[in-house]
């Protein structure tokens, strides 16, 4: 269960271990992932950013990442770097989200070059309690670094936690969470303002 104030969610997308950016976000290990498609990483330095580790590690092919989220808006940032190719038109891919083209024909040598960091971020509505990423290749591999999720709605910020078996009900300004040996009820909270969290724990 997240904070329900300020839910964010990362993926270090081919990598193996968590890794904390300079900016304090949290990507965790790979995981999600659909489709066909390999992890691995690069050597030396990349530009435009000083979170080299995190695009250093990717994945590659024709996949896509399956999150459990709550129905909500978010903001979606995909991190990249082309790591291989040093011409533009050898990779060539789209990225979809939730079945809706975001990017298309993106070639990411011809954007920036090679082993650049290159962000694109856009927002989305969950309604299915699931976020569906995929890239989709035209030319050789699609390729991705990472992927980080912020909730921009103006309520409370939950995701669902199949884990511990929780669900969520809405009820009369109030969030009420039920899992499996307690429920927690919280008021619901601005995304602006000077407004604290109250929450109630029942046993």
């Amino acid at each position: 269960v997240t904070n329900p104030s300020d839910f964010t969610f990362g993926i270090n997308v081919g990598g193996s271990t968590d890794y904390l950016s300079l900016d304090n976000k949290l990507f965790e290990s790979d995981q999600y992932v659909s489709g066909s498609s390999t992890a691995s990483t690069t050597s030396g330095s990349i530009a435009n950013t000083d979170d080299d580790a995190l695009y250093k590690s990717y994945r590659y092919g024709n996949f896509g990442y399956d999150i459990p989220l709550q129905n909500d808006t978010y903001e979606i940032t995909i991190k990249m770097i082309e790591s291989y190719f040093s011409a533009s038109n050898k990779r060539v891919f789209d990225i979809s989200a939730e079945g809706v083209l975001i990017e298309s024909d993106l070639d990411l040598y011809a954007q920036v070059g090679k082993k650049v960091a290159y962000d694109v971020q856009f927002t989305v509505q969950v309604t299915d309690g699931e976020l569906n990423l995929d890239f989709y290749p035209s030319k050789n591999n699609a390729i991705a670094s990472a992927i980080y999720i912020e909730n921009i709605s103006s309520g409370l910020r939950l995701s669902t936690s199949e884990e511990f078996g929780t669900y969520f009900e809405e009820s009369g300004g109030l969030l009420v969470m039920e899992a499996e040996h307690y429920h927690e009820k919280y008021d619901r909270i601005p995304t602006s303002g000077s407004q604290k969290e109250e929450h109630a724990w029942t046993f």
